[in-house]
């Protein structure tokens, strides 16, 4: 087998699964998955709420590892 073998040679089309079909009676999909690349629907009421609660967040001051200075670490 050459590297541009495919993984299934010869395989027929009801020998593979297709990714983006759940198939029938399948439950709905999870929040923030749409189909084919489009967004859930949502309603704008929910919207705006999911927009005001994304306020800023309190970090805390004293963390394991704070980033480096780049001016500390540089090799010039």
């Amino acid at each position: 087998m050459s590297s541009t073998d495919p993984f299934l040679p010869g395989a027929h089309r009801d020998d593979t699964i297709a990714a983006a079909d759940p198939g029938v009676g399948a439950p709905q999909t999870a929040p923030g998955f749409g189909v084919e690349g489009e967004d859930p629907d949502i309603a704008q009421s929910q919207e705006r709420d999911r927009a005001a609660s994304d306020g800023p967040v309190d970090l805390p001051q004293d963390v394991p590892f704070r980033t480096p200075d780049p001016d500390d670490v540089s090799r010039r």
